[in-house]
């Protein structure tokens, strides 16, 4: 960026600080601002509907997350955490979408980290996917084993005349 862009920048930011553990953004909240790390580190997460957290990346100084939302205006796709005190860089809404405007190198830089960002989330996706396959898969198999068990159980039970609680506790 030059002297200019760089200048642009530091007059529409507002200082902000966080302790560790503290949110910064909250998933699925509406999109106000697009935040630069100015020292600190940033862990980015997703929650799945079964509760189950994902870190999607860890973010340090000179960083910026909280683009994806105000480009398409949708709501916040993760949360945000500082993981020690952390001071952020702010800039509104309507100030990014003017600096991408007045800036396209900016502009760019942002599409292009974006772009590696989507790629190593689809990773963490199929790496996630996967798992959870795996996962349902044995509970599958586990719930087939125990079926053929009870099944077995009451057709020995009924070869035997025992009742089929006897059998089934045999087994």
């Amino acid at each position: 960026m030059s002297e200019y862009d760089l200048h642009q920048i530091d007059q529409i930011t507002v200082e902000r600080n966080f302790h560790a553990g503290e949110i910064i953004i909250q998933e699925q909240t509406k999109a106000a601002g697009f935040f630069i790390i100015d020292s600190g580190k940033v862990e980015i997460s997703k929650k799945f509907s079964d509760g189950e957290e994902m870190v999607l990346g860890i973010h340090s100084d000179g960083e910026f997350f909280g683009e994806m939302a105000l480009l398409d205006e949708g709501l916040r796709s993760a949360t945000a955490r500082a993981l020690i005190p952390t001071r952020i860089l702010e800039i509104s809404s309507r100030d990014f979408k003017n600096l991408l405007y007045k800036a396209p190198v900016l502009g760019y830089s942002i599409v292009k980290e974006m772009s590696s960002r989507l790629r190593e989330t689809g990773a963490l996706m199929i790496s996630y996917l996967q798992r959870k396959n795996r996962e349902l898969s044995q509970a599958y198999l586990d719930t087939v084993t125990v079926i053929v068990q009870n099944i077995e159980a009451r057709r020995i039970g009924n070869t035997t005349g025992r009742t089929n609680n006897c059998c089934c506790r045999c087994f």
